[in-house]
């Protein structure tokens, strides 16, 4: 039997030539939040090595460091809203299942403790 919670898996029951592979929308968001976090660390690497005046190795080292962290936090950052904003609009829907469906209760709720 399959298993429904598996990421990325075909959708539907359709015959095996027309399924089509759906989003997951973790996988959106991770995986545009790695490509843009690269994307932005070397934007930042560039942009400190052609700003940077006539510093010392030391401080241009630093000032590399801090734009890899910086340019691939913002990178990351955008990265995964982008993957979420494209998750959402193109992904999966997952179906109900009937042990997942909470049963409603019937009549009052019971009385709260006070003790713990």
């Amino acid at each position: 039997m399959e298993n429904p919670d598996h990421h990325g898996q075909d959708a539907g029951g359709a015959p095996a030539g027309t399924r089509l592979r759906l989003l997951d929308p973790s996988e959106a968001v991770t995986g545009l939040a790695f490509v843009f976090g690269i994307i932005g660390a070397l934007i930042a690497v560039i942009a400190t090595l052609a700003l940077t005046s006539g510093s010392g190795a030391g401080s241009l080292i630093v000032q590399g460091v801090i734009a890899v962290f910086a340019g691939g936090s913002g990178g990351i950052v955008i990265g995964g809203m982008i993957g979420a904003i494209i998750g959402v609009v193109k992904g999966v829907i997952i179906p109900v299942r009937s042990d997942r469906v909470m049963k409603k209760q019937e009549g009052p709720l019971p009385p709260v403790s006070s003790h713990r």
